[in-house]
């Protein structure tokens, strides 16, 4: 997205409505990301590619989730260069 990251278009709709469900996806890995702070230990994340029936079972076990809103950090400066320096 051209205008803001992913996690800031997160934090802005979990301050609007702090129950919205969000599923991060990436080409990076889980474990490439997570070790670096650009998402949480537990964030809901699927890896790119992937088939339209894996979207459609990961949607439905975030939708199947609990409750919680799922705290994402607002990204800064340092962050954004980490998200794009992982490998």
């Amino acid at each position: 997205m051209p205008q803001m990251s992913g996690r800031e278009l997160a934090a802005r709709a979990l301050a609007i409505s702090p129950q919205t469900k969000v599923l991060f996806m990436s080409g990076y890995t889980n474990d490439a990301i997570v070790p670096h702070g650009v998402l949480n230990p537990g964030t809901w994340f699927i890896q790119k590619p992937f088939a339209p029936d894996t979207l459609a079972r990961k949607v439905r076990q975030v939708l199947a989730g609990p409750a919680e809103p799922v705290a994402v950090p607002e990204p800064n400066i340092q962050e954004q260069r980490a998200e794009n320096n992982l490998v």
